[in-house]
């Protein structure tokens, strides 16, 4: 039986083409042998920032100034639909909205405490 290594287990996809990754492009993302040499245009978040590439130990990854760290798959999956922020970031700069017991409360208010998780 052969010893277990560390990593061994883990199977990067290209960003480009989901194939099995080989190697990483000049930016850091894991690539195919077909897309080592290919270069990811400027991405763009849902807010409209643009997104910079980051290297970690454990891999490539985005970084929106407004709404933090981005996984490649959550950047690969944003269509600007549907997409939360971090919660860390979600309500920065937002004012909070709190239930009061025995106050009315206009639709839109209620919509912003509902929506609010």
């Amino acid at each position: 039986m052969r010893k277990k290594v560390y990593g061994e287990s883990r199977k990067d996809t290209c960003y480009f083409c989901e194939k099995q990754a080989f190697g990483e492009n000049s930016q850091g993302l894991p690539a195919c042998k077909d897309h080592v040499s290919e270069i990811l245009e400027d991405k763009r978040c849902t807010c409209g920032e643009y997104l910079d590439i980051k290297k970690s130990k454990w891999g490539a990854f985005f970084v929106c100034s407004n709404c933090g760290p981005i996984s490649l798959s959550k950047s690969q999956n944003m269509d600007g639909s549907g997409f939360k922020l971090n919660k860390k970031y979600r309500n920065e700069g937002k004012p909070k909205l709190q239930y009061e017991k025995g106050r009315v409360y206009h639709m839109h208010e209620l919509e912003a405490l509902w929506d609010k998780e």
